[in-house]
């Protein structure tokens, strides 16, 4: 089978690096993966290294008219059995394609975005439901599109993200690539830097938390384009020395085997990968009650959860966990059941019963 994956963000955020996860799992079971991108980036050059026929094409505008016929020149030339599109405008072109052709197509969405917030957008929600095989990661924004755009929720399947369960975890030694004292608490998320991600609000925390705790530090692993906000903010806040901007990193277990709390304060969310990513290396967390987040830390002892937004709450559960020595707490229930729900081998045996139905 050969399989076009394509989306319109260059990442590297969840959905890029999960598009590369999938494309490398399923190239490592036999089949040939092509990719067609419209910005130039990240995701782009992760195809390109790993030896796939990767087209790029930057749309001339919002509705670009003549990149359905580059997808449909594309698929002819390298006989793509299944389009799997990703986010809103390629999943409308894909399943275009598709539906003049007869090439399956899979759309999944990510998170919530905008994809509802105009009557055009619920109208081409509700095409691509009819024209293709829908996809979410999370049963809440199944509800949320078939609720504003009025589409029958059998028309979509809910596949929620899986993560690499770890064989063995090391500690990791991002406290002392820092300078950072053996003995301190190291406090951190991994997440593009993007205003849904809501680190504004744990860096506005981070300044009350380490006032008269010499031995408190922040990290946040990522990048995005709100990278000299969010670094302009630290200064401001006279936390440079205490709140660090890790950039993109590509040893994101070293990152999380040396964190001792982890905080994920999106405004929104679908399936988080960082959250179970986290949960991996039994540590405790501070989570938002957002997208998937309540439900995978139901009945969890050691994790807390907070609104999304608030800034006090999130001071408040950081030194909770600090009075009580929370850190110092191993959470092996998270890992059992991510490994047990959310595995990435389970995830992709979803996909494949759905590619191959």
């Amino acid at each position: 089978m050969r399989i076009l994956h394509t989306i319109e963000t260059r990442g590297p955020g969840g959905a890029e690096i999960l598009i590369v996860n999938i494309a490398k799992y399923l190239s490592d079971n036999g089949y040939s993966i092509h990719g067609l991108f419209i910005k130039d980036g990240w995701i782009r050059e992760k195809f390109m290294g790993s030896g796939y026929e990767t087209c790029y094409y930057p749309l001339r505008k919002s509705y670009d008219i003549s990149f359905p016929y580059t997808i449909y020149k594309f698929i002819k030339k390298h006989k793509i059995n299944l389009i799997h599109a990703h986010e809103f405008h390629n999943s409308l072109y894909a399943s275009i394609i598709g539906l003049l052709t007869g090439v399956q197509t899979i759309c999944t969405f990510h998170g919530k975005n905008y994809h509802c917030d105009s009557f055009r957008n619920r109208m081409i929600m509700k095409f691509i439901s009819k024209a293709s095989k829908m996809v979410t990661v999370s049963e809440d924004i199944k509800k949320q599109i078939c609720s504003l755009a009025n589409i029958n929720p059998s028309a979509i399947n809910v596949i929620e993200n899986g993560v690499f369960i770890p064989e063995r975890i090391d500690k990791g030694y991002l406290k002392a690539e820092l300078n950072l004292p053996d003995n301190s608490v190291l406090i951190g998320s991994v997440g593009r830097l993007s205003k849904v991600k809501g680190h504004t609000y744990l860096i506005e925390a981070a300044k009350k938390v380490v006032a008269g705790r010499p031995n408190i530090y922040f990290v946040i692993s990522g990048d995005g384009p709100d990278k000299n906000i969010l670094f302009n903010q630290i200064k401001r806040a006279g936390l440079s020395d205490k709140f660090f901007l890790l950039g993109n990193r590509n040893d994101i277990s070293n990152i999380l085997a040396s964190l001792d709390i982890f905080v994920l304060p999106s405004l929104s969310e679908g399936t988080s990968l960082a959250l179970l990513e986290a949960m991996c290396f039994e540590m405790p967390l501070i989570v938002t009650r957002v997208g998937n987040n309540p439900i995978i830390l139901k009945n969890k002892p050691g994790n807390l959860l907070v609104d999304p937004a608030r800034v006090d709450d999130l001071i408040e559960s950081i030194l909770l966990m600090i009075n009580k020595k929370a850190y110092a707490k191993k959470i092996k229930e998270n890992a059992i059941f991510v490994k047990k729900y959310y595995s990435f081998e389970r995830m992709m045996q979803n996909y494949l019963r759905l590619y191959l139905a």
